[in-house]
């Protein structure tokens, strides 16, 4: 049939043109491969935070809708509610904390940050840094809870970006104020 051997031709033209390809890469010096296959690596990282975000959506515990209003209320100056419904602490003196074992991140060049399927993007270095302060496991809140007055920078950048966090379920306010006790 002319078709199956044209088909045949046409894969054996490709195969032949992904070969020199191949070759140029083998001929590559490591210094210059290195960075490439970073490169190449992240946007594979990126590629797959895409793929399963675009099919599942960004990830939201049940709770959260009501969590976050009450947490970022909380942030805007109300306060938090306790269990008995009373209001508790300033924003300055709530205890939050990274999500434990919820948090997808990615930081991308450019500045920006991807989180649970959302995407913040154009984040300043000194937004980028609360970000990190919060989100990191071995470095800045390194998971533990922290205060509004432990974050880098300014007060203001840094409880947009929390308020941010909340939104998308990377960090949510603590019940208790307290920050030495276990979490």
């Amino acid at each position: 049939a002319p078709g199956v051997a044209q088909q045949r031709a046409m894969l054996q033209a490709a195969a032949a043109g992904e070969a020199t390809e191949l070759e140029a890469v083998a001929a590559t010096s490591p210094d210059e491969l290195r960075p490439l296959a970073a490169q190449a690596f992240w946007a594979c990282r990126e590629r797959v935070m895409d793929q399963h975000f675009g099919q599942s959506g960004p990830w939201a515990p049940p709770h959260h809708e009501s969590a976050a209003a009450m947490a970022i209320a909380a942030l805007a100056g109300g306060g938090g509610l306790s269990e008995g419904a009373e209001v508790v602490d300033s924003p300055q003196q709530q205890c939050w904390q990274r999500v434990p074992r919820e948090v997808a991140a990615l930081r991308r060049p450019g500045g920006a940050l991807r989180v649970n399927g959302y995407r913040l993007p154009s984040l300043s270095a000194e937004e980028m840094s609360v970000a990190r302060f919060c989100l990191s496991m071995h470095t800045g809140a390194a998971g533990k809870p922290f205060r509004i007055s432990d974050l880098p920078g300014q007060t203001s950048v840094a409880t947009g970006i929390l308020r941010q966090l909340i939104r998308a379920s990377a960090v949510e306010l603590r019940g208790d104020s307290t920050i030495g006790g276990s979490s």
